[in-house]
């Protein structure tokens, strides 16, 4: 996991209820998602890191708490793909641009 992250240069965090809550939770829980978010957080800044929200409900970032909401610093780059089932076309490709742009924009 941190290689991927050591490696790449923009993060995705797929964002769900239960993803923000083993966040939350805090580090000594051993937990790999929570362990994700921080060590991307700290590799990539909240600049080059991605919200896909998954879960609905977690559309509205005022219902984002806790340390996941904190370590954002702000308006996170975002995009929602909470359709029914599953992705739509305009979703997918709208991360990828979400994706190309953070890299186009964050060059190293």
């Amino acid at each position: 996991m941190a290689f991927g992250i050591d490696k790449s240069r923009t993060t995705v965090i797929f964002v769900t209820r239960e993803y923000m809550e083993k966040v939350n939770a805090g580090r000594s829980t051993n937990d790999y998602c929570c362990m994700e978010f921080h060590y991307a957080m700290d590799r990539h800044k909240p600049v080059r890191v991605i919200a896909c929200v998954i879960d609905e409900d977690m559309a509205d970032k005022d219902r984002w708490d806790g340390e996941f909401r904190f370590r954002w610093c702000g308006i996170p780059l975002f995009v929602p793909m909470h359709s029914e089932v599953e992705p739509t076309d305009a979703e997918i490709a709208e991360l990828a641009q979400r994706i190309k742009d953070t890299i186009a924009q964050y060059q190293l």
